[in-house]
């Protein structure tokens, strides 16, 4: 989850050039959300994602190649200014998950860098 937020900043801090060449304003940009990878909670095994399940991610340039226990999922606030980062897992496969929270959130003073929370948040870590 961590490369993950880091991942997220880099793709923030980026300038990118806007109509005409412009840098696009501070304050028009936004979080974006990614779908959940893989789109189900694995039991009890790990996924093997494809190259194809990532592409949606490609804006952040996160990917996984290893297989993996968890599903994650990036969830921006309506008004693009935070985001939560999700991973869900079910290792002893009881049909109950656990959650990881991250969030990440623009800094108010100046929109040019991205905070990231101090500590993940957990709910059943152990299921």
């Amino acid at each position: 989850m961590g490369w993950i937020a880091k991942d997220i900043a880099g793709s923030w801090e980026r300038e990118e050039p806007g109509p005409a060449g412009n840098r696009k304003a501070l304050g028009k940009k936004k979080l974006f959300s990614f779908a959940a990878v893989p789109k189900a909670v694995p039991r009890a095994m790990k996924y093997q994602s494809t190259p194809d399940d990532w592409k949606p991610w490609a804006s952040i340039g996160f990917s996984m190649e290893e297989p993996q226990y968890f599903q994650y999922e990036v969830r921006a606030a309506r008004d693009g200014q935070s985001a939560e980062i999700l991973a869900r897992g079910d290792l002893n496969g009881d049909g109950k998950t656990s959650l990881f929270r991250l969030e990440v959130a623009v800094d108010p003073k100046d929109h040019r860098t991205l905070m990231i929370a101090p500590a993940l948040e957990e709910t059943d870590p152990e299921e």
